[in-house]
């Protein structure tokens, strides 16, 4: 059986996502990188937004994959408990 263990989320205040992570990002958001320009912001934003309250960082010790874990209500993901938010945000646009 794998084990899981909590990661700590680290927020680096001096943190700029690379244009390469954005970039990939963008991807992720479902935005065109060449039609969506003046959006850009928000993959910036989402990549330097801290996880919402009560979630954590987990890794799958046997795949090593990250996701995230809800200590208050056990709920778990693959994504990024941001990243609807963050779809949101551009949908009106």
């Amino acid at each position: 059986m794998a084990e899981q263990v909590e990661l700590e989320e680290i927020i680096d205040e001096d943190y700029e996502p690379t244009s390469e992570e954005i970039q990939d990002y963008f991807q992720v958001l479902g935005l065109d990188w060449d039609e969506d320009q003046d959006l850009r912001w928000i993959a910036r934003d989402a990549l330097k937004a801290p996880l919402p309250e009560n979630w954590k960082p987990c890794e799958d010790t046997a795949s090593k994959e990250i996701y995230y874990f809800n200590f208050k209500t056990g709920e778990s993901l693959w994504d990024h408990p941001m990243d609807g938010h963050f779809i949101e945000v551009y949908l009106p646009c």
